[in-house]
């Protein structure tokens, strides 16, 4: 189960939590393979209803300020999943032997019904209220200048490639630095829009899948992990960081799982 940009309302929060949700239940899919003991699929279950909670406040809050027609109805599904999962916890702490993969495709089943077709109701209303317009327009336009901006310097890299200035290796090597340099630009609270760009000079074939994960890297060896965790401010984007230091290996699997577990307290 991935992001789709079929998920889209249109709305850069609510956007930005469902693809974390997604992406938590696609980890919780994916462990599945790893014959989860019970304990450790509470835990995870735990997990994504404290955050889905969170999610569910701040899309209530957002069909709030654009006066959505459906708002209580939308609200009781809301109420109705968290009600679910609560339950299955609950059977799960006293001991009952419950079916993992009914568990994942419940929940995975939930989720693309969801997010396709209830919140799309949301895009379509705050679009036709034109309350999205404006607003997704001037992100077009910010997201088209800084890639072209980036594209730009790239070029002269590859002129002076071409003209001999430099040698093959040297142009890869600034050609990482520069994309991870325009991670930093961004800032941290800004990484997953980083991370889009990234995706999309991929989908390009401005850079490879090995340099993709070169830059990355070279962005997180110079960060520090603690105090990049303490200045994001979103949820959803601590996340993102945390679990890229631990997709390229640079913390544990304990460290991992104890600052997930931390984060998990502020959603609470």
């Amino acid at each position: 189960m991935e992001w789709d940009q079929s998920f889209s309302i249109g709305c850069d929060i609510v956007d930005s939590q469902h693809k974390e949700l997604i992406c938590l239940v696609d980890q919780l899919e994916s462990s599945l393979e790893n014959r989860l003991v019970p304990q450790q699929l509470g835990a995870a279950l735990k997990f994504i209803v404290n955050y889905t909670r969170h999610h569910f406040s701040a899309e209530e809050a957002f069909m709030e300020t654009i006066g959505f027609d459906e708002l209580e109805n939308h609200k009781k599904l809301h109420n109705n999943l968290i009600k679910e999962v609560t339950d299955i916890l609950l059977s799960l702490k006293h001991g009952e032997n419950l079916n993992s993969e009914d568990l994942v495709k419940f929940l995975v089943d939930w989720v693309l019904k969801h997010v396709q077709e209830e919140d799309q109701k949301i895009g379509i209303f705050a679009r036709k209220k034109k309350h999205l317009a404006e607003q997704s327009e001037c992100k077009l336009k910010a997201v088209n200048s800084r890639r072209q901006l980036i594209l730009t310097r790239l070029e002269k890299l590859k002129g002076l490639f071409k003209q001999k200035l430099i040698e093959i290796e040297d142009f890869k090597e600034q050609k990482v630095k520069t994309l991870a340099n325009m991670l930093k630009e961004l800032g941290l609270n800004q990484l997953r829009a980083g991370f889009d760009d990234l995706d999309y000079f991929l989908s390009q074939d401005v850079i490879c899948k090995n340099e993709r994960k070169a830059i990355v890297v070279a962005f997180l060896q110079k960060s520090d992990l603690q105090k990049g965790l303490s200045e994001i401010i979103e949820i959803e984007d601590k996340l993102l960081y945390l679990r890229s230091f631990h997709e390229f290996e640079m913390i544990t699997d304990n460290k991992f799982d104890s600052l997930k577990a931390e984060i998990l307290d502020t959603v609470c």
